[in-house]
This record gives C-alpha cells, sequence and structure tokens, in this order.
C-alpha cells in the first residue's frame, strides 16, 4: 500500500520495528528476536519512478548538482526504542554484513548503540529495504542535537550504485527519511559551519572510475538538519578536477581538507585540496604522499596531521603557514584512521590493512612534537578503521573493528586495552553523545573531533584561546 504527499512515497512499515536490547531478549524466541531488531520498509526506487524524487521545495541547487534527492518520507514516531535518561551517555556505531571475505553475522545494514560509561550495548537496529546484497554500511554519525541518526547503505557498485542515506529517528530508532545519492554513501560526521549553522557533512565512494571525471558520483555534501536535512553545499571530482576520497573540516568552519589519492592528471603522489566553504571552490591543493586519506585537526586547528596510507606516512600540516612543517612513518602497516590523544602529544594510527598485504591488526603511535613513531600494539582488532576518544572518559580511545566484528577501549594513559565489546556485525564509527546536556550541541566526538562542551574543555586543555585562522602566516 502506497500513500502519496507532496510527491513523495510514503511508504507502510512491513515487518515490526521494535529495537532491541540483550537485555530486553529474555523469553524472546530467536525467531521473535531476529523480527524485533529489523526495520523493513518498501524503499523506492527513483530509477523506475521518477514521481518519488523530491517534494516541492525540497530540492536545492546543491542537490541537484550532486544527484542527492529525498525520495521516502516515513513516520518515525512511537515509542522509544530505548532509553535516554537510563543511558545519557552513549556511543554510536554501524552494524553491517561485512565485506571482502569477512563476513558477521548480520546481513542487513544497521546501527549499534552503547553506553559510554558501562560498555554495555544498549540497543541494535537493522534496515531491511528491499535491496539484494545490500551495500556495507562504512559509517554513521549523530546530527548535533542528538535526534537524527544517519545510517548508510546502498546496491550496487561504489560508484555506479544508487546510495541510500538513511535518516533515523534516534529515539525510537525508526527510518523518517531516505535520500539517494550518485554512489555509494561513505562517512558521515557533524560541524559547526562558518555561519554559526550546525551541519551534517557526508560523502560518497568517488574514486573507483577515471573517466568521466567523477559524473557517475555525489562527492561531498553538507546538510542542515535544521531546515528538513536540505542539501545546502557541496562539490565533486568534476569540480575539484581530482578523485575526492575523505573529507575532514577545519575548525574554522570555512575551510574543508579533502584527500584525493590518484588523479585525472596521474600524480605519482595523492593530493589533499583545500575547499572554502562559502564558494565551494578548490583554494590550494598540496601534496600528499602516496594514498593520502584520514587526517585530524588540533582542536584550535593550528595542526592537521594527515596520513598516507599506502606508504604508512603522517604528514605535519601548519594551516596558518599553509606548509607541510614534519613527517613521521605511522607506526602501523596499512594506515587509516588517526586521532590525537587529549594532551595532542600523541597521535594514535589505525591499522586497517589499506592498499597492504595484510587485514591491519596493529595500533601505532607516533610523538607529535619529535614526529617519530614510538610503538606499535597489538589490541586485538582485525581490519579496524576509525578511532573516537571518548570525551566521558577522556582517557579512552574506542576503535571500530570491521572484520573482527567489535569495538576496543584503548587506554591512552596505560595503552593496554581495557574493555572488547563484542558485536554482531561489522562495526565502523560514529559518534559519541550527551543525551544529558541542556546544550545545543549533544554530538561531543566524532570523525570531526570534538564538539560542544567537550570541545571547550578540550581547548582549556591543551591552552588554546581561539581557532587559528586558515593561512595567516602564508607567506
Amino acid at each position: 500500500m502506497t500513500n502519496r504527499t507532496d510527491g513523495v512515497s510514503r511508504r507502510k512499515f512491513i515487518l515490526a520495528t521494535g529495537a532491541v536490547s540483550v537485555a530486553g531478549l529474555a523469553g524472546c524466541s530467536e525467531t521473535e528476536e531476529q523480527d524485533a531488531a529489523i526495520q523493513k520498509v518498501e524503499a523506492s526506487d527513483p530509477e523506475t519512478d521518477e514521481s518519488v524524487v523530491d517534494p516541492d521545495g525540497w530540492a536545492t541547487k546543491y542537490s541537484e548538482r550532486q544527484q542527492v534527492h529525498l525520495t521516502d518520507e516515513l513516520d518515525s514516531s512511537g515509542d522509544p526504542a530505548w532509553d535516554q535518561s537510563e543511558h545519557p551517555h552513549v556511543y554510536v556505531t554501524s552494524n553491517g554484513p561485512g565485506y571482502s571475505g569477512q563476513l558477521s553475522s548480520v546481513d542487513l545494514p544497521g546501527i549499534s548503540i552503547v553506553d559510554a560509561d558501562t560498555h554495555e550495548e544498549v540497543v541494535s537496529k537493522q534496515f531491511d529495504l528491499g535491496i539484494d546484497e545490500p551495500f556495507e554500511p562504512h559509517g554513521c554519525a549523530v546530527s548535533p542535537d542528538g535526534k537524527w541518526i544517519y545510517s548508510l547503505t546502498g546496491g550496487g557498485g561504489f560508484s555506479t550504485g544508487t546510495g541510500r542515506l538513511m535518516i533515523v529517528n534516534a529515539e525510537t530508532l525508526k527510518i523518517d527519511k531516505i535520500l539517494t545519492t550518485a554512489g555509494m554513501p561513505h562517512h558521515v560526521k557533524t560541524f559547526e559551519l562558518y555561519d554559526g549553522r550546525p551541519v551534517v557533512l557526508a560523502y560518497t565512494f568517488n574514486w573507483y572510475n577515471a573517466e568521466p571525471m567523477r559524473e557517475s558520483t555525489t562527492g561531498m555534501i553538507v546538510m542542515d538538519p535544521a531546515d528538513d536535512h536540505r542539501v545546502i553545499g557541496g562539490i565533486d571530482g568534476e569540480m575539484l578536477q581530482e578523485h575526492p576520497y575523505l573529507a575532514f573540516p577545519h575548525p574554522d568552519g570555512r575551510h574543508l581538507l579533502i584527500s584525493c589519492p590518484d588523479g585525472k592528471h596521474e600524480h605519482v603522489d595523492g593530493l589533499w585540496a583545500v575547499v572554502e566553504m562559502e564558494n565551494w571552490t578548490a583554494v590550494d591543493f598540496f601534496p600528499g604522499g602516496l594514498g593520502p586519506i584520514y587526517g585530524a585537526f588540533t582542536v584550535d586547528g593550528r595542526h592537521a596531521y594527515l596520513g598516507a596510507s599506502y606508504e604508512d606516512t603522517v604528514f605535519k600540516y601548519d594551516a596558518a603557514a599553509n606548509e607541510v612543517v614534519d613527517e613521521s612513518n605511522s607506526g602501523t602497516f596499512g594506515l587509516y584512521g588517526v586521532t590525537l590523544s587529549p594532551d595532542e602529544n600523541s597521535l594514535y594510527t589505525v591499522g586497517k590493512g589499506e592498499g597492504s598485504h595484510n587485514v591491519g591488526k596493529t595500533l601505532g603511535k607516533v610523538d607529535t612534537t619529535s614526529m617519530n613513531a614510538v610503538d606499535e600494539f597489538d589490541y586485538g582488532v582485525t581490519r579496524g578503521d576509525h578511532a573516537l576518544v571518548n570525551p566521558f572518559q577522556p582517557s579512552e580511545l574506542w576503535i571500530s573493528g570491521n572484520a573482527s566484528f567489535n569495538d576496543v577501549v584503548w587506554d591512552m594513559e596505560t595503552d593496554q586495552r581495557v574493555e572488547n565489546i563484542e558485536k554482531s556485525g561489522s562495526s565502523h564509527n560514529g559518534a559519541f553523545v550527551d543525551y544529558e546536556t541542556d546544550d545545543e550541541w549533544k554530538v561531543v566526538f566524532d570523525q570531526a573531533g570534538w564538539h560542544g562542551w567537550a570541545r571547550d574543555e578540550q581547548m582549556d586543555r591543551v591552552g588554546a584561546d581561539e581557532v587559528v585562522e586558515w593561512g595567516s602566516e602564508d607567506v
């Protein structure tokens, strides 16, 4: 049954939509447990039914240019799927099937919410959109106000298929909207735009086809959750004339660093593109080594630590002087994520096996003053990718495992693993969220770093007074 309102299909839920926690499953049969943890939806296909695409007034020049469409609006109201007052501090991550031969016990994309204080999983939820062989979610995020979770999937190839960005009610864990993208969605994160708006950054896989130059993929987009998640900015490979991969907003909210592992011009090394987000134009490019990939800014934006996965190198970039000032071996193999310790004296580097012979089993550590790798740890994760600081216990680093189906809690003071959180699926974090604070910002740490009260505490911790202006010392 399909009801239509303003040209957008409002699809009827087919299966039980309740989420489920481990504690809440007592007395349930295996079939009941599986059904309770799955929401099944008849997702619209814009390629076969153009009438479902974009209600009047939702589309923007950026959504049209970046090939993003609102195709489903659903009723996400209902009883809470979990008690936010009982679990005010949480960690949100993806929960997926796995990939590249390492498959989990779930076969649908989904999310997992873990209590950041007790380290216990609170609830998990999977989503069935009726897609054959749904794409592994490679990340997830939460809107700055904590109301929405962004869960990712799609169908088809990395760059040739139709992606699905599900916007999920964080209280009921029901889908509220589905956006489609050209190409599979990759990561999502939050930041404060230069004009003060709390926004969400998402991007697709973009680098697989050399020609035509990214005509088939969405690229990077910025959405405003307060304006019905409309797309208010974006840039793609055709505009950059490079192959964009990952993106990291500078703390000034005006500049975006985009890693470009290879390019149309067949660079031996990859590049980092610097994009100005008011006009969405590239204002600079600089070399990034072989396979530039992930980045982490100091809280004041003075320095960025930028990884090159194919050579396992970390570059130290001075954003004020607009130049690379130092480099170090990463201390691991197949480098992916990089995260600064709270004192910003150490950089933790996650070995994913990216572009290497292995499947990623170690965590590296780099001294950011001397820029030397000082240690490497076997920490109980296979194919780890992203590491997030837990602002509620700042000594804790939480690392998601894609092939070991777990999240590891690492103590940065002792450099020991203190918790192994086993999951039913593949984990790609994610965000820490504070549902206890009265602040507008509920998200306090994600792939874009510190937010809200946690950012204020971090500025005090490292003695930073203000955000360094990009290029202020560039002569």
